[in-house]
């Protein structure tokens, strides 16, 4: 990618390595198995635990087309009474959802951690000590 400075023209033979950014694709999958499990009407309700705002139109979606669909919204927020964050739900997210958690306790967050080790056929898989 050429350089660029504020005041200076471009000079297109003087260039930077930058990295190489990679979709994952991994909210277009969230959104489109959220939409399928809805058309095939896989459970009574669906919660999203996520602040993303894209995923606003999947549940908008399923909100219109499958009225009878119940959305749930959990918020991977920390507790508000014991920090200081100012970061809020997300606006959009609520509007398609029938009720929304706002914030998850550390005691939740703990409780749902994979064991330290999982059994498999072959070797254990180890949890790394910096998760």
């Amino acid at each position: 990618m050429p350089q660029s400075q504020p005041g200076v023209p471009i000079d297109h033979a003087l260039r930077h390595k930058v990295w190489q950014v990679e979709e994952k694709l991994t909210d277009v999958n969230i959104a489109l198995n959220f939409y399928r499990d809805a058309v095939l009407r896989s459970a009574d309700v669906q919660v999203v635990c996520s602040n993303d705002t894209d995923m606003m139109p999947a549940m908008a979606m399923v909100r219109v087309d499958f009225p009878d669909q119940r959305i749930g919204l959990v918020a991977p927020l920390p507790d508000p009474s014991i920090t200081d964050s100012d970061r809020y739900v997300a606006t959009s997210l609520q509007e398609h959802a029938a009720w929304t958690r706002r914030y998850l306790r550390h005691d939740e967050l703990l409780a749902a951690q994979l064991p330290q080790q999982v059994p498999t056929r072959k070797k254990p898989i180890i949890k790394p000590t910096y998760w």
